[in-house]
């Protein structure tokens, strides 16, 4: 689906007719757009950056939707291996 974006946190709405961009990606929904242009857009990837996008199906925005992203990172621990291992006696103060 194509969707027109705006970037309300570097344009204003008013700009919407000279700066949005066309964001021809096989994206689902509005959300989906909204989303994938944070993540494009958010170059320093920092946790709890907010993006607020304008998001319209209509290259004029008749039916624009505003949308608030918020990145989230999440860390996780992927186990690889697992095997037994017998730990050696003690070593003795002799």
């Amino acid at each position: 689906m194509r969707y027109w974006v705006l970037n309300l946190g570097m344009f204003s709405p008013r700009d919407w007719h000279v700066e949005a961009i066309e964001w021809d990606k096989d994206l689902r929904s509005e959300a989906a757009a909204a989303a994938d242009c944070a993540e494009v857009w958010d170059e320093d990837c920092s946790d709890g950056q907010v993006y607020e996008v304008l998001v319209a199906e209509d290259q004029h925005g008749r039916n624009a939707r505003r949308f608030k992203v918020r990145t989230r990172f999440e860390v996780s621990y992927d186990v690889r291996k697992e095997e037994d291992y017998k730990i050696p006696p003690p070593e003795s103060d002799d």
